[in-house]
C-alpha cells in the first residue's frame, strides 16, 4: 500500500513535431528540479517518423542523461485520420504489433533507451494489451485509472488525472 501522495507528471505526445514546446516545458521542469516522464511516440499521425528526425532524437537523449528523466512509449502514431489509437477493443496480436513497431522505430533510432513504461494514448487499457505489454517485457503501464506494475501483477487505483491541454 503506497502510504503517501504522489504525482507523476508526464509530458505527452513528445514527437518532432512539437519539439519547441517539449523542449520548453522540460527547461522549466528542469530549472524546478522536478522528476518527469516523456511518454514519446516513434512515428506520430503517420507522418513524424523519429529515424527522420535524428536532431531531435539527440535533444530527448539529451535530456534523458540529467537522470531526472524517464522515457515512456505512448502508442505507435497517437492517432490515425483523426482517431486516437486504440489499446482497449483491439485484439491482443494488433495491440503487441503495434507496440513492437513503436519499440523497432526506437530500437532503430539508436540514442534512446527502450521504455519500460506504456501509457495508451486513449488512456484506456484491456487486459489483452496488459497481457501483450507482459510479453514485451514491459514493467509498468499507467491509464486513466490505475498504475500497473505488469511483471509483478500489481495494480494501483489512482485518480484523478489532470491533463493540461496544448
Amino acid at each position: 500500500m503506497i502510504d503517501q501522495k504522489l504525482a507523476i507528471i508526464t509530458i505527452h505526445d513528445v514527437n518532432p513535431s512539437d519539439s519547441e514546446k517539449i523542449l520548453k516545458t522540460s527547461d522549466e521542469l528542469n530549472k524546478l528540479k522536478i522528476k518527469y516522464n516523456l511518454s514519446i511516440i516513434p512515428f506520430y499521425n503517420k507522418e513524424h517518423n523519429l529515424k527522420d528526425h535524428p536532431d531531435f532524437c539527440d535533444q530527448i537523449s539529451s535530456l534523458l542523461q540529467s537522470g531526472n528523466v524517464e522515457l515512456t512509449l505512448h502508442g505507435l502514431y497517437h492517432q490515425l485520420n483523426g482517431k486516437i489509437e486504440d489499446f482497449d477493443t483491439e485484439s491482443k496480436e494488433q495491440e503487441k504489433q503495434e507496440i513492437q513497431q513503436g519499440l523497432d522505430i526506437l530500437t532503430a533510432v539508436g540514442k534512446l533507451p527502450r521504455p519500460s513504461m506504456f501509457i495508451p494514448p486513449g488512456w484506456h487499457l484491456s487486459r489483452q494489451c496488459i497481457e501483450a505489454l507482459k510479453e514485451l517485457n514491459f514493467s509498468m503501464s499507467e491509464s486513466m485509472t490505475d498504475i500497473e506494475f505488469i511483471q509483478k501483477g500489481k495494480k494501483y487505483i489512482i485518480h484523478p488525472v489532470m491533463n493540461i491541454g496544448r
